[in-house]
């Protein structure tokens, strides 16, 4: 018995010839798959993946969603059972993926093992989307006092609420500006002269993407008898609060407000101290969550009658409307080399934005475990109707396929997750539910969370603990055959056995509404949202709540 060239071969004597037995196969092994990204990566950085494995082989790494196939080059190491290989890629103008697993092949003759990273990254190449602004550009208002909004979206490394900046005229307001993650409102201190406004806006991300706007709109010297109409706060309401609406205009009328959506009229009172200044109370109700409020104001002295409207980009806390997962554009089969793209369907609200999250369940002896794959983010169209597309990304052998599937309101506040199965098999409770944030939030260590956040003008609020749930989801067509993700199949019939809820599953829900499937999902917390800063008046709006003073 002799060991040559790392193999170790036996040697027969028979008649006085030697015969030397094959050697033995050598089995691929990967030890692990690390990578260097603290970070979220934009355009120009790079990622180095370094796998430690079995040696001679070929090795390559993949990022999903980004690339696949990125070559690797093997570092020697003598006497060591283990060898090193690293592979570096630059991230591109346009490379984008929230949540990108990495995940690397070693191959040695017909022999292939892949293995994941130890955790995702964060790849941001594009700048944040700018989807909305008031009022509009080139508009032209005749009102003195317009509140000025600009709504905004990142779907990869999140807006950074603490580095958006509004300019107005010149002036840097950001201080008396309310910011979320979804939008900039700003309430003017006092009214403008007649003529143009230039409104310039910053919006960066986490990545260090930063978006620009600039726009101008025109305020005309009021013709009627309103001078301005404003409303505040432009944010952190809840059903039971009040929004404030203060208008200007000719004294000694008689004032009304209605909302949108509401028939019932208002009546606004004069202030005893500042003749003119009209202040009305809209109650929020259930029905105002996540949505625009439009306030249309009417004021009438004598014969004369005008009317003047304004946006309030008011964040009613409350859970979105849960997206409805139509259909997938086949079965996922596992073990491929790489799946190109797949591509989701659904409907949700019209101007939502959706993310969604590939994950990988892989059982083992020991238990299962959820390791996220790919996101993507879209923006429904009009009609509701969205698509999603994953890809390209290389599934991770004997792994059920799940995806997540999270709604944003043009307000900012995230639905239930939605979860199904790739290939129509239940989804076991307690193992595969994976919020879009959650795993964005662990894709690095450095990285803020990615909801929740609200940067205010000048106080602090406490978030709300306001949990509204949703009703279950549509049934989802079968995308075909797929694994069995509990690994158990009825003898008799076939069919595969999934766990049931345990008891503290039933007692936190017991079934109803904000459930995706068999078991409950775990709810991702709402939305944290800041009053801003009330105006600069010598005679202040009435506090929230509280019934103006005639």
């Amino acid at each position: 018995m002799i060991k040559v060239g790392g193999f170790l071969v036996v040697v027969h004597l028979a008649g006085g010839v030697a015969l030397a037995a094959p050697p033995l196969p050598v089995v691929v092994q990967i030890q692990s798959v690390t990578h260097d990204a603290r970070t979220p990566l934009s355009a120009g950085k790079h990622v180095t993946v370094r796998l430690v494995g079995t040696p001679g082989g070929v090795a390559r790494f993949h990022l999903a969603g980004v690339a696949v196939g990125m070559g690797m080059r093997e570092i020697p190491s003598s006497g060591q059972q283990s060898a090193t290989y690293i592979g570096t890629y630059v991230i591109r103008p346009g490379d984008a993926a929230a949540v990108a697993a990495i995940t690397a092949t070693l191959k040695m003759g017909e022999q292939e093992l892949t293995k994941a990273g130890d955790r995702p990254v964060i790849i941001d190449a594009r700048p944040p989307k700018v989807t909305n602004r008031l009022p509009e550009p080139d508009a032209r208002l005749a009102n003195l006092r317009p509140n000025i909004v600009v709504r905004f979206y990142d779907g990869e490394s999140s807006i950074d609420p603490t580095r958006v900046r509004l300019v107005i005229n010149g002036q840097d307001v950001t201080n008396r500006t309310a910011v979320t993650k979804a939008f900039a409102a700003y309430t003017p201190g006092g009214p403008f002269r007649p003529g143009p406004v230039r409104v310039q806006a910053v919006v960066p991300d986490r990545a260090g993407n930063a978006t620009r706007v600039d726009w101008t709109f025109v305020v005309t010297p009021p013709r009627g008898l309103i001078d301005s109409v404003t409303v505040s706060p432009a944010a952190g309401l809840k059903p039971g609060d009040y929004l404030t609406v203060v208008m200007a205009g000719a004294p000694g009328g008689r004032a009304s407000l209605t909302t949108t959506g509401s028939p019932r009229s208002i009546v606004m009172l004069e202030s005893a101290e500042a003749l003119g200044r009209y202040v009305g109370l809209h109650p929020i109700t259930p029905s105002d969550q996540g949505r625009l409020i439009i306030v249309s104001t009417q004021l009438r002295r004598g014969n004369r009658s005008s009317t003047a409207s304004a946006v309030a980009a008011v964040p009613v806390l409350g859970r979105s409307p849960r997206p409805t997962v139509v259909s997938t554009s086949g079965l996922v089969v596992t073990g491929e080399q790489a799946i190109e793209q797949l591509t989701v369907r659904g409907s949700a609200g019209p101007a939502f934005h959706l993310e969604g999250l590939v994950s990988a369940r892989v059982e083992s002896p020991t238990g299962s475990s959820v390791s996220p794959l790919v996101a993507a983010s879209t923006s429904a169209r009009q009609d509701g109707g969205w698509r999603l597309s994953f890809g390209p990304f290389v599934p991770l052998s004997r792994a059920a396929l799940i995806l997540t599937v999270v709604a944003i309101d043009p307000l900012g506040q995230r639905s239930l997750p939605v979860t199904v199965a790739l290939g129509g098999v239940p989804v076991a409770p307690r193992e595969a539910v994976v919020a879009v944030t959650d795993a964005a939030q662990t894709a690095t260590q450095d990285v803020a969370p990615a909801t929740g956040e609200t940067r205010q003008a000048t106080q602090e609020t406490s978030p709300t603990d306001q949990q509204v749930s949703a009703p279950p989801p549509a049934p989802v067509p079968s995308a075909g055959p797929a694994p069995c993700p509990s690994g158990r199949v009825d003898e008799t019939t076939g069919q595969c056995v999934v766990t049931e809820p345990g008891p503290q599953d039933s007692a936190a829900g017991g079934g109803s509404g904000g459930e995706s499937y068999t078991g409950n999902s775990p709810p991702a917390d709402p939305p944290s949202h800041l009053d801003p800063e009330p105006p600069e008046d010598p005679n202040p709006d009435p506090p929230k709540g509280s019934k103006p003073k005639p």
